[in-house]
């Protein structure tokens, strides 16, 4: 007895403890802020928990990938590879300030790994893990993943790579705020609407992500601002809130693995959803307005103009032919559907009137018995 209620015990007191040490990082990290001068050698190494944590959260995402945790392998696999993008950016500023202490040059892939990191996300909230399905196709979540990362890649390239890596180029800093800080509104708007529309155990899950999200693009804002006035100091109350933002998202996976007890079997949503999409040719429609905007710019350098358009034709190219390959497979599942409705109605029609054959061969059988029978009785009367 002794035995088994340890460990039934155990769980709890596992899940219990992430909360704790979560919450007391965030304690520890206002501590330092309010008790040690920004800047010092203690804040400027604190960066290192900062990859720590980030490295933890992928570390938790991918394993709920591998068990699939809700039934929802895709989602936990996008949230990792925003996790690691993420990772990525960080370690790269850890590399150059602390390895090479120097400040994050603009031409390197830091701030680009930056912003992709909300694509997979985003892609993680499209895969709808809240709505309950047997016949969830797996190329979906693939195509949606595209969509967004070569929507956004085309963004990036467009509005704030000429402004990266031309040498001449000036305003890189706020153009990258301004879309970033946009991309981190749309995703808090996708959570956002999402969230009323789910049930537990999805909609707890859902909360956490809006919160965290809510939280990582203030404090992402305030922070960008700050770096691009020259006034960043870590140690600051952005710095807090992008600490505590990470530890939302750490606790979201681990949420996951503590609610999936308490979800339950529902009946299987068989709504097909194999029209296809037309927000992939309104997005390739709107990529290319910027194409006849590049047109009748004659006031600009001809490199960017050049690179600006040499984006927007290749984004069209990508966003078309994934528009194309998601139409044509939806199209081809919707057929399979079909001739397999056709063929259960072919068998049914057929199971049905063989069986009515075999019922009016019996009633005549039946009729044709009982009438020679009653010839027989008549037989002596007539004779």
């Amino acid at each position: 007895m002794k035995k088994r209620f340890s460990s039934n015990l155990g769980p709890g007191l596992r899940f219990s403890f992430w909360p704790t040490a979560l919450i007391g990082i965030v304690v520890i990290k206002a501590t330092l802020s309010l008790n040690v001068n920004p800047g010092s050698f203690v804040l400027s190494y604190s960066g290192i928990s900062y990859f720590l944590l980030l490295l933890l959260a992928t570390s938790f995402a991918v394993r709920n990938g591998i068990q699939n945790t809700l039934g929802r392998r895709p989602f936990w696999v996008f949230l990792a590879i925003a996790y690691g993008l993420w990772a990525l950016h960080q370690s790269l500023i850890l590399y150059y300030e602390l390895g090479r202490h120097i400040e994050v040059p603009d031409s390197s892939i830091a701030d680009p790994s930056l912003f992709l990191h909300i694509v997979p996300l985003m892609a993680a909230v499209a895969t709808l893990p809240h709505q309950h399905g047997s016949d969830r196709k797996l190329y979906r979540a693939i195509l949606n993943f595209l969509l967004l990362a070569f929507f956004w890649s085309f963004l990036y390239g467009y509005i704030v790579s000429p402004y990266q890596y031309f040498a001449n180029a000036i305003g890189y800093a706020w153009r990258f705020d301004i879309l970033y800080l946009l991309e981190n509104f749309a995703l808090v708007l996708f959570v956002g609407v999402l969230t009323p529309r789910a049930q537990a155990p999805w909609k707890s899950i859902y909360l956490h992500l809006l919160g965290a999200s809510t939280l990582y693009a203030l404090g992402a804002t305030v922070a960008n601002l700050a770096i691009d006035s020259g006034g960043y100091v870590n140690g600051k109350l952005y710095g807090l809130g992008l600490t505590a933002s990470v530890c939302w998202f750490v606790w979201i996976p681990l949420r996951a693995r503590q609610v999936k007890v308490e979800a339950t079997a529902v009946g299987s949503d068989r709504s097909q959803n194999s029209r296809a999409s037309v927000w992939p040719m309104l997005v390739v429609v709107m990529v290319s307005i910027p194409i006849i905007w590049e047109l009748f710019q004659r006031n600009e350098n001809t490199g960017l103009r050049t690179f600006r358009l040499l984006v927007a034709i290749v984004a069209i190219l990508c966003l078309a032919s994934v528009a194309y390959i998601k139409e044509y497979l939806a199209r081809r599942e919707l057929d399979f559907h079909f001739g397999l409705a056709n063929d259960r109605l072919r068998l049914a029609m057929e199971a049905s009137a063989s069986v009515g054959g075999t019922l009016t061969a019996k009633a005549g059988g039946m009729f044709g018995s009982a009438t020679y029978r009653q010839s027989l009785e008549y037989l002596p009367i007539l004779t």
